[in-house]
């Protein structure tokens, strides 16, 4: 007989003791989870918190990739209650400007049965480019293995359940589906030469990450059709991600001779901080696609001989 595990679950406050200075934090920095809950192209380069809205703050304001619309979420710890919902939809009008906010998602431990009916409610009265979302955040882990966060969706408009299935079972857009078949190739590419890189398992999405040999950092290619353009870009999380990306600076020099061309370093405070080089193309446009593959892949290859080593051997003090 197979032996399993007990599944458990863990307070949140056990890991974030307070919701605005720790769980915030966290979230901006691991949107591409959120995001996969949601089947949403989520962009975790451009993540601002605590944005002004009058004079209250909203907790974070991103955009979503796949049509440059901005997101802003509302998190809470507990039970959700009349105070957030009420900051959310002042968020939501506040916000609803130059590029227009289409997503409004409202993140919890338990959702009031009264404040799930609201916002069933606000996605059958509002137009079909304005969506709410209720989710809920819970901890679990396996006999004393690290707690995993997991997302869970209880309110989303009428036909997102659909699409969300749609896209499991490979019905996605075609969209989508072209992303999808860009890394297929890259796949490919890369399998076929020589580099540490291994392929890794393709989905219907913006972006796709490969691991350095680190935790916190990753190599990540991101298409984006609504600018046109190309990515690849050093992604550096965890902790402290500003100590790392000023240790990696101060090597600025060697890296870029290592890369051979100038890179983009964005630093940000307390979120995920990216190291970048980026190329005009438009990754739908199926006659270009080789040569948009031979860059990527080479760009790959050139960030992971420049930065493995350096990332490996980076030390992990918080603060000098």
């Amino acid at each position: 007989m197979t032996d399993l595990g007990t599944l458990d679950s863990v307070d949140l406050r056990e890991v974030w003791q307070n919701e605005a200075a720790d769980f915030t934090p966290w979230l901006a920095k691991n949107l591409d989870s959120l995001g996969d809950a949601l089947q949403m192209e989520i962009d975790s380069e451009d993540v601002d918190t605590e944005v002004s809205v009058g004079k209250y703050s909203a907790d974070i304001l991103c955009r979503d990739s796949s049509d440059n619309s901005r997101i802003v979420i509302e998190n809470q710890f507990g039970s959700t209650n009349h105070d957030h919902l009420g900051k959310l939809l002042t968020y939501a009008s506040g916000l609803d400007s130059d590029p227009p906010l289409r997503s409004v998602i409202w993140i919890s431990e338990t959702f009031n049965d009264e404040h799930r009916s609201t916002l069933d409610w606000l996605n059958r009265i509002s137009h079909d480019e304005i969506r709410f979302f209720g989710v809920t955040i819970e901890l679990l882990k396996i006999e004393g293995s690290k707690p995993a966060p997991r997302f869970n969706i209880v309110v989303s408009p009428n036909d997102w359940t659909k699409t969300v299935r749609a896209s499991s079972s490979g019905e996605v857009s075609d969209l989508k589906q072209q992303y999808q078949q860009f890394w297929i190739a890259l796949n490919e590419h890369l399998a076929s030469a020589a580099t540490r890189l291994k392929p890794r398992s393709p989905q219907p999405r913006s972006y796709f990450k490969f691991p350095i040999g680190k935790s916190g950092f990753a190599l990540c290619c991101i298409l984006s059709q609504q600018k046109k353009k190309l990515h690849v870009v050093l992604e550096i999380k965890g902790e402290n991600p500003d100590y790392h990306f000023n240790l990696l600076k101060q090597q600025k020099s060697a890296i870029e001779e290592k890369v051979g061309s100038p890179l983009n370093w964005r630093k940000t405070k307390g979120r995920a901080c990216q190291i970048s080089l980026i190329k005009s193309g438009n990754p739908t446009n199926k006659s270009d696609r080789e040569n948009q593959i031979k860059w990527m892949a080479q760009t790959l290859n050139k960030f992971d001989t420049a930065f493995r080593d350096r990332v490996q051997n980076l030390t992990t003090e918080s603060s000098q």
